[in-house]
């Protein structure tokens, strides 16, 4: 009997852990956190005068995200969320591989395209923007009231493969 429930264990086990890591490969993908220096200030306050807004909501689906992963909303949860990693296989944790895989999940489902694959980060960390193409921005920052997300366009056809100091001209 003992040797049932064993070769059931690792049966079940090694098709778990083939599964998890599928998905723990394919959940790689992370954005460099770059501090904002004075050209992606100077770059920031540029789009927010002068580009149109598509939206601008606090408390919206992006804190709905960080709030489904069990954390409180705010621009550094945001971010531990996009940039999450799963943890190497667990043997014998299934609660440690389900909360990995559910956190990995949310960030396949949401995370946001970037064109520099950075996130744009000020020093007090309440206030970040990721570059998703080179005439949208996506602007977060933490309100007294929480999560702000604030989408930014310009329409203009520019190259793709930019960086800051290519839009700032």
């Amino acid at each position: 009997m003992f040797i049932i429930v064993a070769v059931s264990f690792a049966i079940l086990n090694l098709y778990a852990k083939s599964k998890y890591d599928r998905a723990r490969r394919l959940g790689y993908i992370t954005y460099v956190v770059t501090p904002m220096d004075s050209q992606s200030t100077t770059f920031l306050a540029k789009v927010q005068s002068d580009w149109k807004c598509a939206f601008d909501v606090t408390n919206g689906p992006d804190s709905d995200v960080v709030e489904l992963a069990g954390k409180i909303p705010a621009v550094r949860n945001y971010i531990n969320v996009m940039n999450y990693q799963m943890p190497p296989y667990s043997w014998f944790s299934p609660s440690e591989n389900h909360e990995a895989a559910k956190m990995n999940l949310i960030k396949a489902k949401f995370m946001p395209v970037s064109l520099d694959k950075e996130w744009h980060v000020s020093a007090d960390e309440h206030l970040a923007f990721l570059i998703c193409r080179s005439n949208i921005v996506y602007v977060y920052q933490d309100e007294p009231s929480g999560l702000r997300a604030t989408l930014y366009y310009v329409k203009r056809k520019q190259p793709v493969g930019l960086s800051i100091k290519d839009l700032d001209k």
